[in-house]
């Protein structure tokens, strides 16, 4: 009898998981319900590099809106799921870039399941004021914090998204999981990161919650919190992405230098209701996998070089298995 129950609870969380995936109309971000989201706003202010989106008319009054980086003086890295038609703009110091070209990942498949949600959006002029983000294609962060910089809806984490697009927000998580290790339907080239509840379980859900105890796989000296994978406990700054930050950026500390080592891709949930919550879980493309796809398309010398000198100085530094 217990083991159909086991079964059972499986079947229902993996029918949830297909039901309650976002990758948009894009998948500005979900904070903790006990924190400012003043802090968020300031951390963003470090990540100029960050812009945002949209597809259909340039005064932005219809369309389909998400994030991205800057990478090059005319190019920006987003995800290849947001790209609709032809007309696309990007956002970024109070200046609207128009693009020209947009380059799809090859092995994008339609599919975030499968990875490789990349787009290369090229621009009718150079940026200029603003300094492209360093990318570091060989960094390991498997297991390491990370800030997430995006354009989306904002909320909290009780609430999901109150708020329209057009803030920037930054926050931090764990990438916690490869993603093919989490679920074997996730390609190897996403990391999962989840947003962990601040409080013990009991002042979470009620006593007669439909979750259960089999939604609650970690129990920390006690204090039972709703965690998914990785440590229980948030960080000072955790934070979720949300419709309209796919394709953001996603940033690490290597050797005391911010770099650009994901892409924002796809949520995911556990509970059926896939509004970047507490419990939920985000999807990130990670750059280890594209760096000889990015820089046959960016010839720029400044970026060729800091590509492939940062990645054998983290190789270097940081003899790490996994990633």
């Amino acid at each position: 009898m217990d083991n159909r129950v086991d079964l059972f609870c499986i079947l229902f969380s993996f029918v949830f998981l297909l039901l309650t995936v976002t990758s948009g109309s894009t998948v500005a971000g979900i904070v903790r319900h006990d924190t400012s989201d003043q802090y968020y706003r300031e951390l963003a202010e470090q990540y100029p590099s960050v812009g945002r989106i949209w597809s259909g008319a340039e005064d932005g009054g219809s369309g389909q809106y998400s994030s991205g980086t800057l990478i090059g003086s005319r190019w920006v890295l987003t995800a290849a799921h947001t790209i609709v038609g032809s007309r696309n703009h990007f956002l970024i110091d109070g200046v609207i870039y128009d693009a020209d070209r947009v380059v799809i990942h090859p092995d994008w498949s339609g599919s975030v399941f499968r990875g490789n949600d990349l787009a290369l959006v090229h621009l009718d002029r150079p940026v200029v004021g603003v300094n492209p983000a360093v990318i570091d294609v060989s960094a390991q962060v498997l297991g390491e914090v990370t800030t997430f910089v995006g354009f989306g809806r904002t909320g909290h984490g009780l609430s999901g998204p109150t708020s329209n697009f057009g803030q920037k927000i930054a926050g931090h998580n764990t990438l916690d999981e490869v993603g093919s290790d989490f679920w074997f339907l996730l390609d190897d080239s996403l990391l999962m990161a989840d947003f962990d509840y601040p409080y013990p379980l009991e002042l979470a859900l009620p006593a007669n919650s439909a979750f259960g105890d089999t939604a609650i796989p970690t129990i920390l000296a006690g204090d039972r919190r709703i965690n998914r994978m990785g440590a229980a406990d948030p960080l000072a700054l955790e934070m979720l992405p949300t419709i309209g930050d796919s394709g953001g950026g996603v940033f690490a500390e290597i050797n005391g230098d911010s770099v650009l080592i994901g892409t924002i891709s796809m949520n995911l949930a556990w509970d059926g209701s896939n509004n970047s919550s507490y419990t939920d879980m985000v999807g990130v493309v990670r750059l280890s996998h594209a760096g000889d796809w990015i820089t046959s398309y960016i010839p720029e010398p400044g970026a060729f070089s800091v590509l492939f000198l940062s990645g054998a100085i983290a190789l270097a530094r940081r003899p790490r298995s996994g990633i």
